[in-house]
């Protein structure tokens, strides 16, 4: 039985639940990242290993009707990228991680379906 991506999202979800800490949002965006990425990965068939964030984002831009959720979740992969290496995020916008759950977790609720309904 393979892992179920969604099951980063369920933990996600819950590791950010009211009054949760800095290092749980953080968290919590990251997994909400991998659960989508990992289902967009399989879904386009990415089998490579160097690039294959790019590459997974590359190929759903490629896909007609999908160009949006793609930059969706480039968008969402930058905030990952925040909450995993920038200890005092560059961007002042960045720097409120109760807001960077709730944008996190609005791309979410935005591209999960439309992922779901790929073949």
């Amino acid at each position: 039985m393979s892992f179920d991506p969604l099951d980063f999202l369920t933990l996600a979800q819950s590791m950010a639940s009211s009054g949760a800490q800095e290092s749980e949002l953080r968290t919590a965006v990251g997994r909400a990242y991998y659960a989508l990425f990992l289902m967009a990965r399989d879904k386009m068939d990415v089998r490579r290993r160097n690039s294959v964030h790019h590459e997974t984002i590359k190929r759903l831009k490629k896909t007609e009707g999908y160009r949006t959720m793609a930059d969706q979740l480039d968008e969402l992969s930058r905030l990952r990228k925040v909450a995993d290496y920038e200890l005092t995020p560059i961007k002042p916008e960045h720097q409120n991680w109760p807001e960077n759950w709730s944008r996190a977790s609005l791309l979410v609720d935005r591209i999960r379906p439309r992922l779901q309904q790929l073949k």
